[in-house]
């Protein structure tokens, strides 16, 4: 292949000579017109030996507008180097070239720590202008080098630009300040395109997660900036915001009166601000797919006592707002992940003995109704899977009642009978019909 490749270098350069020789430089770029890649014949004329193309194209066309032009000299330019190397370069810039075409040719030769230096020196007080200017392209042997690029692009306001390369970074495991990335990530908000790689962005966002040197404070702002991209369904979460809600009663107060209106308010509140919808909306989203129950600790331990008391700090909180049924039926949403009890209970007991309260009526029933959406997307089976799920929750309901806990049984059979009513219909369903 290799060798397939240089002769047709070598055919590419020995045309393009012929070409010099009959109609000129002039003749060369009107070829390149008609070509369906005019780049391929600038590469080649970069590759061959012609100092009277280096004086008609640099630095006149360096800044065309003609995008024919621009291809055509990027790639000789790109041919030049590879075949010549520096000592090109450096014999190639005078004084007479201006700012914008020094800082055309450096955005041309590779994106790496050599061309940064010599754009750097080159320019001098105008250096920012490169940085403004170059693409980044973060895969080559300057690796090492990358954070430095990454400040040169913060501090002349690309954002997207020091993106990309802090994504290189985080995903071949470099070491990097994880104060980079959320300045990158904030600054980046602002000028985020719909076509960016979210997945780049993800990636980014779970090396904050999974960094200890990560300040908290901070990772819950980028969280809460990009809440719309961290979905369970797509193995992303909100891990500090998720954290905060499971650990701080006043956090998970604050947000249920953001999105819910108290009981009993008649009064017409003023239109929302775009702001104060925005958070409404992100409030909302993080509440419905929260899966990080309180009381949870390390690990898939569960502490029942810390539950219990962040239960108990929401519900005062909750009555003085306004907020309690609503936020009872949350709360029993996020218990549906709660683990098994130590003690062989399918689960925890202090979250048993709260879901079984007198007082708990919304907390079974947003319980109940989350175990059911959990269910999700599911195949025909002419009621057979229904009435399994249903078997399998009656059982519940027995362990239940055997420990004492009534009222939550009697909501686990309800489920349980729900299923078995889906079951019949089930079964007299034709799934190939209307």
């Amino acid at each position: 292949m290799q060798k397939k490749k240089k002769k047709l270098s070598r055919k590419r350069q020995a045309a393009v000579l012929e070409l010099l020789k009959l109609d000129g430089l002039t003749g060369l770029l009107n070829f390149a017109r008609q070509v369906a890649r005019p780049g391929t014949v600038g590469l080649a004329l970069g590759n061959v030996e012609c100092k009277e193309a280096d004086d008609a194209l640099l630095p006149k066309y360096l800044c065309s507008e003609d995008k024919v032009v621009r291809d055509f000299v990027g790639n000789f330019v790109w041919g030049r180097y590879w075949s010549r190397g520096w000592p090109w370069v450096e014999s190639l810039i005078t004084d007479k070239w201006t700012t914008e075409q020094k800082v055309a040719l450096y955005t041309l030769l590779p994106f790496g720590f050599e061309t940064w230096r010599r754009a750097e020196a080159s320019l001098g007080q105008n250096s920012g202008k490169f940085w403004q200017t170059v693409n980044p392209q973060p895969y080559g042997p300057e690796q090492p080098h990358l954070v430095e690029a990454v400040e040169r692009f913060l501090k002349h306001g690309r954002p997207l630009a020091a993106l990309v390369c802090l994504n290189r970074l985080a995903h071949t495991k470099a070491e990097f300040a994880p104060e980079l990335a959320v300045q990158a990530l904030m600054e980046g908000l602002k000028e985020l395109p719909s076509g960016f790689d979210h997945h780049a962005i993800l990636e980014l966002i779970q090396w904050l997660q999974d960094n200890p040197k990560t300040n908290p404070d901070d990772l819950f702002r980028v969280e809460w900036a990009y809440l719309p991209l961290l979905d369970h369904h797509f193995d992303r979460s909100p891990k500090i915001l998720e954290k905060r809600l499971a650990e701080k009663p006043e956090f998970f107060s604050e947000l249920i009166s953001v999105v819910f209106r108290p009981e009993g308010e008649t009064r017409k509140k003023a239109e929302p601000t775009e702001l104060e919808q925005k958070i409404a909306t992100n409030a909302y989203r993080l509440l419905h797919n929260w899966q990080q129950p309180p009381g949870s600790t390390q690990g898939d331990a569960f502490d029942g006592q810390e539950f219990s008391k962040w239960l108990s700090e929401v519900k005062t909180k909750t009555k003085e707002s306004g907020h309690f049924r609503i936020a009872m039926s949350q709360i029993g949403q996020v218990l549906a992940h709660t683990p098994p009890d130590p003690g062989g209970l399918w689960i925890h007991q202090a979250v048993a003995d709260a879901l079984n309260d007198k007082d708990a009526g919304e907390m079974r029933s947003g319980f109940t109704m989350k175990l059911f959406n959990l269910r999700g997307v599911h195949g025909f089976s002419a009621g057979k899977e229904e009435l399994k799920i249903a078997e399998g929750y009656h059982k519940k309901a027995e362990a239940l009642e055997e420990n004492g806990y009534q009222r939550f049984a009697t909501a686990m059979r309800e489920l349980a009978k729900q299923y078995e009513r889906d079951a019949e219909r089930e079964a007299q369903r034709n799934p190939y019909g209307d």
